[in-house]
Parts: C-alpha cells; sequence; structure tokens
C-alpha cells in the first residue's frame, strides 16, 4: 500500500505531466497551422506542481520519523495490583492454609511472603496450586541466599578472589556451626563453637583453616 506522500507525489506529476502535454500539443497544432491560438494550462500545472511539493513535504516527515527511535511507554509490573487488595492481608490472618503457607515463607523474608500473594492472585486464587507455589518460592529463596552467602566472599583481605576450594571450605564451615564474619579490610574471622576466633586472610590461610576443619570433624565423628 502507498504512502499518503507518495500518493500526492504521483498525482503532482500527473496534473502537471497532463497539463504540460495539453499546452505543447495545442501549441503544435496551432504552429503547424501557420499560427493561431494555443492552450496554456498554467493553472493545471501549477496544482500539479503543488501536489508533487506537498508530497516531498509529508515524505520528508515520514522519513524524518521513521529514524527516529521507538520508546515503549513503561508498563507497570504485572501482577502488583493484588498489593492494593485488601483481601490478601485478610487471607493471611484468616484462611488457615493462606497463613500456613506465609509461615513457611515468612523465614526467608517478607518479600517472598508478597511473591506468595502475587503467584497466588495470579493463578485465580486456587488453593490446589499452594503447595506448588510454595516448594517454587522456597527453593528460589534458597538459590537467593546461597548467591549471597557465596558474594560475601568474592574478595580476600590479600586481594585475591576466593577460590572454588576456599569457598567450598568457607560454607563447610558455616555448616558445621562455625561463625563466619567479613571485616571491612575483608579479613574473615572464623568463630568456633568454643568461641576461639581464626582471622583468614587468604586462600592459602584458608586452605590450612580447611585442615584443621577436617581433623575436627574426624575427632568429633
Amino acid at each position: 500500500m502507498e504512502s499518503t506522500s507518495a500518493l500526492h507525489m504521483k498525482r503532482g506529476l500527473l496534473w502537471a505531466g497532463g497539463g504540460c502535454v495539453v499546452t505543447l500539443a495545442t501549441y503544435a497544432v496551432a504552429a503547424s497551422k501557420g499560427g493561431g491560438m494555443y492552450l496554456v494550462t498554467t493553472g493545471v500545472i501549477f496544482f500539479g506542481l503543488l501536489q508533487f511539493l506537498y508530497g516531498l513535504f509529508l515524505y520528508t516527515i515520514e522519513n524524518f520519523r521513521a529514524q527516529q527511535p521507538v520508546v515503549e511507554p513503561v508498563q507497570p509490573p504485572p501482577g502488583d495490583d493484588w498489593k492494593s487488595d485488601p483481601r490478601w492481608n485478610a487471607l493471611i490472618k484468616y484462611d488457615d492454609d493462606i497463613a500456613a503457607a506465609a509461615d513457611e515463607l515468612r523465614p526467608y523474608g517478607q518479600m517472598w511472603v508478597d511473591k506468595l500473594g502475587r503467584d497466588f492472585f495470579a493463578l485465580e486464587e486456587d488453593k490446589q496450586y499452594l503447595p506448588k507455589i510454595v516448594r517454587k518460592l522456597i527453593g528460589e529463596a534458597k538459590k537467593e541466599e546461597g548467591r549471597r552467602r557465596v558474594a560475601r566472599f568474592s574478595q580476600l583481605n590479600s586481594g585475591e578472589a576466593c577460590s572454588e576450594f576456599s569457598l567450598e571450605t568457607l560454607l563447610r564451615a558455616e555448616s558445621e556451626g562455625y561463625g563466619l564474619a567479613v571485616e571491612r579490610d575483608k579479613t574473615i574471622a572464623v568463630t568456633s563453637k568454643g568461641g576461639s576466633i581464626s582471622y583468614l586472610r587468604s586462600n592459602y590461610d584458608i586452605k590450612r583453616f580447611g585442615e584443621y576443619l577436617i581433623c575436627a570433624v574426624r575427632r568429633t565423628d
């Protein structure tokens, strides 16, 4: 389908060209007779030129708009309408199934309880999906928690990156009940169950601590 600008330019050329043809034809007839009157279609030619110029103007505008970046309107995040629905707070308070699901997620943070509400309303408040929603969100919460735990030890005091072996050692120590804290200078302070503190500043320090940890676990076993 032709654009508006192309149609105007085509019509303009037809009008101007037709006017010129009529003018030349009548002039040729008069000249062949040794003189006489002939028709000069000035108005038609002028009208055709105006149509062509108007079409050219429209084409310039269309071409300019086509080269501009398309800015998509910012859409609100999907599924957030439930936050303004008073039923959600009422369901958490008075519906035993919803309250139990929220209690399972609450240890991971309020954000995950909010996501429960989002998914529950997205699935048209069908309770048969609650167990699946809770399992999915708990899995996501654990992955997120794991990423945060790993991010704490990404850089060591020595300036080197925490190796995979060192990371596994630190996470194992944490699972064995050792307290881990990262100080401002990125030194890792490891507190044993007895209260003693070890300061780990490099992968080598962590390796030596890992050897001690293995021995300590074997002794307890």
